[in-house]
């Protein structure tokens, strides 16, 4: 039992598990490819708290929920520059 579930933590972080369809969690990479942005951009948002994120390790992973959230008040005008 906690092989399997060993198993299946180390294929949530590396992203195994995020090509599945209503995957909870987004990875870094996939941040960029899907706005078109270098990982490098993601990775500054991350540490800026502009969104909001999961760590194991150095391995980085936000919920889908607000990625989607960050986007569209990213495009509806931005967030508030304090």
């Amino acid at each position: 039992m906690v092989d399997g579930l060993t198993q299946s933590v180390a294929q949530w972080f590396t992203g195994e598990m995020n090509d599945a369809p209503g995957a909870e969690h987004i990875s870094v990479k996939e941040m960029a490819n899907e706005v078109g942005v270098a990982p490098m951009t993601i990775y500054r948002l991350l540490h800026e708290g502009e969104i909001p994120y999961h760590r194991i390790g150095k391995l980085m992973r936000v919920k889908r929920h607000d990625w989607k959230q960050y986007l569209a008040e990213a495009w509806n005008g931005g967030r508030d520059a304090s």
